[in-house]
């Protein structure tokens, strides 16, 4: 900015210059074009430049000194473009002719008619307006001071009545970056401009640029405080409307107006604007703004508040097309009050209070480094229903359905060069139909791995607390994660998980340590491994009855009609436990153990996650009776285990008796029983031949080696019964 406006104040004073100059040779000439020569060596003098004056030149005299001038071109630097650096199709300049005499000098109006000022700069970075704040000396000349600057004498001392500028061209164009950007139809006017008094202006201007490919125009309007010494300004109701296009912009268009006081202070290197109003695409953004050492190392600080909007509208308005959301309602409502810093390499949003439709978010955010994207935050939400954020969920209406095209695959790339350090909390949070309360986490990421640990929540009458790690450091992704829920009430969960109704109620023990590394969803479940361990209180499993399934059992050995259902399809249970191994994708368990008044339950098998389907046993044993349901009949298989065979998939799993291992294990427990009662028959266990206890004396006498023979000879009669 100090740079822009020494480079206007000097091609302004060339031209005051060359106004000024005119007039003192027309105080004692009457043909002024006689005279160009001379006017062009003052400025040579002054800038270093040639000054070429091809119009014709006119004049006025008392009480106003006028002149007037055709085109008038200053020309480039040498190792530029031939075209002139600046140039003027007109000029008019008229001064009071009694201060002139004096030493002072009073201008009317300042008149440029098309009006062209062409920077540049070369490949090795050189600009070609270095040389005029040397006087045309290059840079580092041992007759030039190195810290000359414009001469603000003749500013200080001038008034002017205003300056017009119409249909000017201001070009830039930087051959180290190949870009090029054009400001045209520049057309300025100002109201009467005095040392140390404000002044009003107003600037309009059409744009081109080539990086980012734009076009537009601007309007701008204010009241303007320069110092005299230029060491800086001062706007007053500063008004700028933009109207941009372009295929980089969002939805091609940009329509924005922006009302301030602006202070900028060259000395202190100080920028302010303390009341900014900011509006486009339908939001409203107020705030203060202020930046410090902008010449060193620049530090911009402030506050910005959005009143309150309509996100989906804005966005509309923006050219984004919105997905769609599972509640069409939602981003109907939004503000934001935050406080910002930036510097060189770091910027932060601090006291953020950001309100989405029923939510709130506060905390702040900091990124220390913005070249690797390290960031640091510590946010806390209120509560937020994320499913009603979502994409609606696809409803299958056939089981013919298409397949997917192809499995989506995850990409990693970013972990590896994510530095993430931050604490989030959230007072009340619903994902995937999961209601979760009082949840916290710790998000650290660096060198390939995320860490998000400890994760703690509230959920369904108890709580859960573990961590999830994610490794991108390998080809494949390796997710790790380790959590143990404690007295969940899993019947709710299971409901609000699947939208279905749930299949095991009761409360829930559990831990878990599972691995899995690939790089889409299949690779994952091919590869999981671990363990966990489960256990289950005062519950249900649901959709299998054993009570029916042992009345079956019942009535197939006795070769009677099975008996109708009867009583709610589920099997109680006081407590249901049990471990999982898991090793590539395959769940396999060996010693699940369920128990209750009436049953004690075992199973074992496995379960294939990539195929989703169920290979399990399950043998149910009677210790009570079932009374009021048949309990007579079913004690007869209180020594019989029945086999059940789980089968199908995890979304429909079947349930069935295992009729051929029900009558082998039968057969041979009934062989076991007759074998018994034949031993026992042989050794004369019954009842009536049992000694009397005063018997026993007389026993006493008897010799063991003709007990122990008699009972050998007892034993072989058994047996020869049996295989008879």
């Amino acid at each position: 900015m100090k740079m822009l406006l020494r480079l206007l104040a000097i091609v302004l004073g060339a031209l005051v210059v060359l106004g000024g100059g005119l007039a003192a040779y027309l105080t004692w000439v009457f043909d002024p074009n006689d005279h160009r020569d001379r006017i062009s060596e003052l400025v040579r003098e002054r800038t270093g430049r040639e000054l070429s004056i091809a119009g014709e030149v006119g004049l006025s005299v008392f009480p106003w000194l006028g002149v007037r001038v055709g085109e008038v071109a200053l020309a480039n630097a040498a190792g530029f473009d031939e075209r002139p650096f600046a140039r003027a199709g007109r000029i008019e300049l008229r001064a009071r002719l009694k201060p002139l005499l004096s030493g002072a000098l009073e201008v009317d109006r300042v008149v440029l008619g098309g009006f062209e000022l062409n920077l540049e700069r070369d490949r090795d970075g050189r600009g070609n307006w270095e040389d005029l704040a040397t006087g045309g000396q290059p840079r580092g000349g041992q007759d030039q001071p190195t810290d000359r600057g414009p001469d603000t004498s003749l500013l200080a001392a001038l008034t002017v009545g205003g300056i017009e500028i119409e249909a000017a061209r201001v070009s830039w164009e930087d051959r180290r970056a190949n870009t090029r950007h054009e400001v045209r139809q520049l057309d300025l006017s100002t109201g009467a401009i005095r040392a140390g008094q404000p002044f009003a202006v107003k600037l309009g201007i059409e744009a081109a640029s080539t990086a980012p490919v734009l076009t537009g125009r601007a309007d701008l309007s204010g009241e303007v405080l320069v110092d005299p010494q230029l060491a800086g300004l001062t706007i007053r109701e500063l008004a700028l409307r933009l109207a941009l296009h372009g295929k980089e912009l969002p939805g091609g268009r940009l329509e924005a107006a922006l009302d301030s006081d602006l202070t900028i202070d060259l000395k202190a290197n100080r920028i302010e604007a303390p009341n900014w109003v900011l509006r486009g695409f339908g939001i409203v953004a107020s705030g203060r703004f202020e930046g410090r050492d902008l010449a060193g190392q620049p530090r911009l600080s402030g506050t910005v508040a959005i009143a309150g909007f309509n996100p989906r509208e804005a966005m509309n308005n923006a050219g984004f097309a919105l997905p769609p959301t599972a509640d069409p309602a939602v981003l109907a409502r939004a503000s934001l009050n935050a406080a910002f810093e930036a510097g060189v390499g770091s910027a932060a949003v601090r006291d953020i209070e950001l309100r989405l439709d029923d939510s709130v978010l506060g905390g702040e955010l900091a990124l220390t480094d913005l070249a690797k994207g390290a960031m640091r935050f510590a946010l806390k939400l209120d509560g937020i229903d994320l499913d009603r954020y979502l994409p609606p969920q696809v409803v299958e209406t056939s089981k013919d359905a298409a397949p997917t095209a192809g499995v989506a695959t995850i990409d990693a790339s970013g972990l590896r060069a994510l530095d993430l350090d931050g604490r989030f909390e959230a007072g009340r949070l619903k994902v995937r139909g999961l209601h979760l309360n009082d949840v916290r986490f710790v998000v650290r990421a660096t060198g390939g791995v995320l860490r998000i640990a400890p994760i703690e929540a509230t959920l369904y009458e108890g709580s859960a607390r573990g961590g999830v790690t994610l490794d991108a450091r390998g080809k494949a992704l390796r997710v790790e994660i380790d959590e143990a829920l404690e007295g969940v009430a899993v019947g709710p969960l299971l409901r609000d998980l699947s939208g279905r109704e749930e299949r095991l109620t009761g409360r829930a023990r559990l831990s878990a340590k599972l691995q899995a590394s690939g790089n889409d969803a299949d690779a994952m479940k091919r590869s999981l491994g671990g363990a966990l361990d489960f256990r289950f209180s005062d519950g249900a499993l649901k959709g299998v009855n054993v009570a029916q399934l042992l009345r079956e059992a019942q009535a197939r050995l006795k070769g009677q009609p099975v008996p109708a259902a009867s009583g709610p399809n589920q099997t109680d249970f006081s407590e249901l436990s049990g471990s999982v191994q898991i090793d590539g994708g395959v769940m396999r368990n060996e010693d699940l153990r369920a128990q209750s008044p009436l049953l004690r339950v075992t199973g074992k098998g496995s379960a294939d996650l990539a195929s989703e389907r169920i290979d399990y046993r399950i043998g149910a044993s009677l210790v009570g009776t079932l009374e009021g349901q048949g309990g007579a009949e079913l004690a007869e298989l209180r020594r019989v285990t029945v086999p059940i065979r789980v089968g199908g998939t995890f979304a429909a799993p079947a349930y069935a008796l295992d009729v051929e291992a029900l009558l082998s294990d039968t057969v041979r427990e009934r062989a076991r029983e007759q074998v018994e009662g034949k031993l026992k028959e042989a050794l004369g266990v019954r009842t009536g031949e049992l000694p009397k206890d005063g018997a026993a004396d007389d026993a006493k006498g008897e010799s063991k080696a003709d007990a122990k023979g008699d009972a050998k000879e007892r034993l072989r009669e058994g047996l020869r019964g049996l295989l008879r």
